[in-house]
């Protein structure tokens, strides 16, 4: 008999449904990273001049995890740094758990952070990286400046205000004359 033959396979209505990933990989455009934790909502009475209100404040509680960022030290790199794997401007975190992700961002869902799409996850990480490499070209903010053509960059409010410089820029403005330049005073 032949070996094909002997396997079964299972109808297509009964195959098991795909498990929900258990870990997700997060890609995080904050150049710093950010600290990933629950909070806790907490009801308590606030004492006043004009008698007691109920209050609401939320408690950081649990386990916290690190989404890392794109940037990297300047000068010596400390020992033992690695730096993080990047795509898109994005720097990437495997092995965030999928539950904890899904209850920080539900907690986190109206954050600028979540909602421009700074901070971002996927179950695998061949499509965390697709996602983060489509918004190469969203910007966070926190680039550094171009002087050509950067919205950030100031406009001048007054004639005499000139516009940001670059520093090879800056450099011949305040070159200082040659002394064979200056001219000689006799009294």
């Amino acid at each position: 008999m032949p070996r094909a033959a002997a396997t079964k396979t299972a109808p297509q209505s009964q195959a098991p449904a795909p498990k929900p990933a258990a870990n997700v990989t997060v890609a995080c455009k904050i150049p710093t990273g950010v600290v990933l934790q629950l909070c806790a909502k907490e009801e308590y009475t606030e004492e006043g001049l004009n008698g007691s209100r109920a209050r609401v404040r939320y408690t950081k509680v649990g386990q916290t995890f690190i989404a890392r960022g794109p940037a990297s030290p300047n000068g010596q790199v400390p020992r033992g740094y690695v730096r993080p794997a990047v795509a898109g401007g994005y720097a990437l975190t495997s092995n965030i758990p999928a539950d904890f992700w899904d209850a920080w961002l539900e907690q986190n869902k109206d954050n600028p952070i979540v909602v421009n799409q700074m901070i971002m996850a996927y179950g695998k990480r061949a499509t965390t990286i697709g996602e983060a490499r489509d918004r190469k070209d969203l910007m966070s903010g926190f680039e550094p400046m171009n002087p050509d053509g950067d919205p950030r960059n100031p406009k001048p409010l007054l004639g005499q205000v000139s516009q940001v410089a670059t520093a090879d820029e800056m450099a011949e403005r305040q070159q200082l004359p040659d002394a064979g330049d200056e001219e000689v005073f006799e009294d």
